[in-house]
């Protein structure tokens, strides 16, 4: 998934309406000890559940607790489940991926490391979608300016401030989210950071929705009838959201008109917005409208509750609130913030009845996980994303759960009309996750060294993710430094090929050999790529198992390599 798009300094960005803050304070980046891979499972009550998973949660009421069980049970069939039901909605035969662009920029003609660009680009990969595919591709092409920009001006503080300017080097990261993609609207949100040297750090939200047919861009006159409207809706779904909230409404409406009726100023804030299958979303950061600085901020207007505010085939064709699943396997985006209730109106098995997912916030350091009238309590501090995933007939949610230190983690559950049972966890990221049978996990890893590692993966018979390869891609460095390690033994281990496959054939490589960390499992191995173009496989296990002191083909790891590059 490391792939290049369009040249070295072709962005994977999207040019569009953006909301942009500014901090102060440099964005923390170090992962630190991991105590385990593991975060604590839940205490629950437990009745008879199916073989291999954990017994179904039968919801209960909290005294004061506001709730919607009562409602979800009469609404939700427990009868027998039916043949599944055509309904009108469109197939979505619109493949999308997002591929990841990871490069280093140097001084030209010298070593000194001044920019690390990590980003991402859109791929259109499937049907007749050349006016699209065109539409996304001029925007990335203009965006690469953006980043040009940025590496001339790394360039020109280098030789102003010199070399010890950059004992962090600049970064620019994007990751893209995918909010909607189906024969009608592609509606992709931008996440961006950029850090310029110590003190200098922006924030910021860009969108872009393209008319899937004509690759147009849509704007918020062709979705809403009356943009007047627009900013009392904003703030009445501000108040609803966030408690204690504090904004300043002369700024949101400042972001709204240069939305509307843009100047064409450089640097210029507007809305970024998102269509998604229940509503129209705005994304914030908190100094956009007088929050926090650091602070995001994400409202949606439901469709179902202002149906006079919307008059656009975008939205038309779905049922009331109810996000109707379409035929076969899919991923469904429920909610990218845990931070309030969110309730998700869904029709499960197709049956035509509504079925309620919620998720939120439950005393301190707990989430409640909710389908129907059965209830799981969660045990975390943090939380990312929410999905619903349908899978050879079976269904899951999956919680992307992202703690302050970098490290990502994936709580995993089975659930169906009227039980929900808990699979279990694991470290990683989920990215390109829109199809089942093909996404990438990110992971923090520490084999070796601590490392960031990704791998192509599909949910297995059992609900959770399994590795399409059998192993991870270790990403490279980020100081460029040409080996992770130079051999102080001789150290003997197998050969492998390029892939990974063992030779049969074990080699013993003198002291003083570079070795570059390629490939892991996760448990057993790491394989390696040496300064003489030999493959070979390196027997160890996670530094967390042995106190972050392993042994590498049965020998000290330190004896082997030095100290060991273990984070914290």
């Amino acid at each position: 998934m490391r792939k290049r798009l369009l040249a070295l300094v072709l962005t994977g960005v999207l040019l569009g309406l953006s909301a942009c803050g500014n901090a102060d304070t440099e964005e923390s980046k170090e992962a630190g000890n991991v105590a385990t891979e593991e975060s604590k499972e839940a205490t629950v009550s437990t009745q008879e559940a199916p073989e291999a998973t954990q017994a179904p949660i039968v919801g209960t009421e909290e005294s004061g607790e506001e709730t919607a069980s009562t409602e979800m049970s009469q609404e939700a069939s427990k009868e027998e489940v039916p043949e599944e039901i055509p309904v009108p909605i469109p197939d979505v035969p619109l493949s999308v991926v997002m591929e990841n662009v990871f490069e280093y920029y140097y001084e030209p003609g010298t070593y000194n490391l001044l920019m690390v660009g990590d980003y991402d680009g859109i791929v259109i990969n499937d049907g007749d979608y050349s006016t699209l595919t065109d539409a996304v591709s001029s925007f990335q092409i203009k965006q690469a300016e953006r980043y040009e920009k940025l590496q001339e001006q790394a360039s020109a503080d280098f030789q102003e401030y010199g070399k010890g300017h950059f004992a962090i080097p600049y970064k620019y990261e994007s990751d893209l989210i995918l909010c909607r993609a189906d024969e009608l609207v592609l509606s992709v949100l931008k996440s961006e950071y950029i850090y310029e040297g110590e003190g200098s750090e922006s924030y910021c939200f860009e969108s872009i929705n393209l008319d899937v047919k004509s690759g147009k861009e849509i704007l918020l006159s062709d979705v809403i009838t009356d943009v007047s409207q627009l900013s009392g809706i904003l703030e009445n779904e501000l108040e609803d959201t966030y408690l204690n909230v504090e904004y300043d409404s002369e700024a949101l409406n400042k972001l709204i008109q240069a939305t509307v009726q843009p100047s064409g100023k450089e640097g210029e804030k507007g809305l970024a917005w998102t269509l998604g299958y229940k509503g129209l979303s705005v994304h914030f950061t908190g100094e956009d409208i007088g929050w926090p600085a650091k602070d995001t901020l994400q409202i949606t207007i439901p469709y179902s509750e202002y149906p006079d505010f919307f008059a656009s085939d975008y939205v038309d064709y779905l049922p009331e609130e109810i996000f109707a699943e379409p035929e076969g396997d899919y991923v469904h985006l429920l909610t990218d913030s845990m931070d309030f209730k969110n309730v998700s109106v869904v029709d499960l098995y197709g049956d035509g009845s509504k079925d309620y997912i919620m998720i939120a916030p439950y005393g301190e350091f707990e989430y409640r996980i909710s389908v129907n009238d059965q209830t799981f309590l969660l045990e975390s501090m943090y939380f990312g994303k929410a999905y619903l995933v349908k899978n050879d007939d079976s269904y899951y949610l999956y919680l992307q759960m992202a703690f302050d230190n970098d490290i990502r983690a994936i709580e995993m559950f089975a659930i169906s009309l009227d039980a929900i049972w808990y699979l279990g966890n694991r470290g990683g990221e989920l990215k390109d996750f829109t199809d089942p049978k093909h996404f990438v996990i990110r992971h923090y890893m520490h084999m070796l060294m601590s490392t960031y590692v990704v791998a192509d993966c599909h949910i297995g018979a059992d609900g959770e993710p399994v590795l399409s390869t059998g192993a991870y891609t270790i990403e490279p460095r980020e100081d460029g430094i040409l080996y992770d390690y130079v051999s102080l033994v001789e150290i003997p281990a197998e050969l492998v090929d390029e892939q990974g496959n063992l030779l049969g054939t074990t080699y013993t490589f003198p002291a003083g050999t570079g070795f570059t960390l390629i490939r892991t499992d996760g448990e057993t191995y790491v394989d390696a790529k040496t300064g003489d173009g030999k493959y070979c496989r390196l027997y160890t296990e996670p530094a967390w198992k042995c106190d972050y002191r392993p042994t590498v083909n049965g020998l000290d790891g330190e004896t082997c390599f030095g100290n060991l590059g273990f984070a914290g």
